[in-house]
């Protein structure tokens, strides 16, 4: 699945990563940012829970709807499509996981090179799962950056993202209940 491949690849716990978390309070922004960004993007219903526990990007448990896609039409678009919806999450995911870390935590902009090293392994993950140029990806990852700044730097999505890194700090584990709870 273009979702979980996209997880393994990115290891935001190595040592020598640009992307990876600082302590365990990074790593929280960044679970409580992707968590957000699944209401922002519509899918918290392939939400089932969150926990600080799990290594890197596997923080974000899935519900058994979001491994296996319907499959009522299985034509080559709408796999494709499929494919490149997954894409986009994944990309939204990645990019509010960074957001989260630098804008609310750290209260400063994302680093070049960190932003840079995000669309170098999104172009690299967009070229082997869906075949996407270089510019395609760029395209997709403009979008998102974009649409993502403006949600997170809304009072409201702060607040959100500040009581999920709380109550993830004292619990390490939060199900989709409690999350929506919190919301």
């Amino acid at each position: 699945m273009l979702l979980c491949r996209v997880y393994t690849d990115f290891n935001m716990e190595q040592t020598n990563d640009l992307l990876r978390y600082a302590d365990l309070e990074d790593k929280c922004y960044g679970v409580a940012g992707m968590t957000i960004a699944m209401f922002i993007f519509n899918a918290e219903s392939y939400l089932a829970g969150i926990s600080i526990d799990r290594s890197d990007l596997d923080s974000l448990e899935f519900n058994p709807e979001f491994q296996f896609a319907r499959t009522q039409d299985i034509s080559a678009k709408s796999v494709w499509n499929h494919i490149l919806k997954r894409f986009n999450l994944a990309s939204g995911l990645l990019i509010s996981n960074v957001i989260s870390r630098y804008y609310l935590r750290r209260r400063q902009n994302i680093p070049a090179e960190v932003s840079k090293e995000l669309l170098r392994r999104l172009a690299e993950e967009g070229k082997s799962s869906c075949e996407l140029e270089a510019e395609e990806v760029e395209g997709v990852f403009n979008k998102n950056m974009s649409y993502l700044d403006r949600a997170f730097n809304s009072p409201n999505v702060e607040y959100a993202v500040r009581t999920l890194v709380s109550r993830l700090q004292a619990d390490h584990h939060l199900a989709i209940d409690e999350i929506i709870e919190l919301m």
